[in-house]
């Protein structure tokens, strides 16, 4: 719900690890929700966020240390 309007809005988080560049991504990504789902894109929020490679684990290990070889 938006400020008492039941019609559909969205959130959506973003993640990676590295290369984010939000002024590049908002637009496509807001048309591709609205292209999809039929969401306004004034109601469409995104957040995001540049993990390190220091904290998110990949198999046994840390993502940095996988792509340097290390386990």
């Amino acid at each position: 719900m938006f400020f008492e309007d039941e019609s559909p809005c969205c959130f959506l988080q973003i993640k990676s690890i590295g290369s984010l560049n939000p002024l590049e991504m908002v637009k496509p990504i807001s048309d591709f929700v609205y292209e999809k789902m039929g969401i306004p894109k004034e109601k469409i929020y995104i957040s995001f966020e540049d993990v390190p490679a220091r904290r998110p684990g990949m198999g046994k290990s840390l993502v940095k240390n996988c792509f340097l070889g290390i386990n």
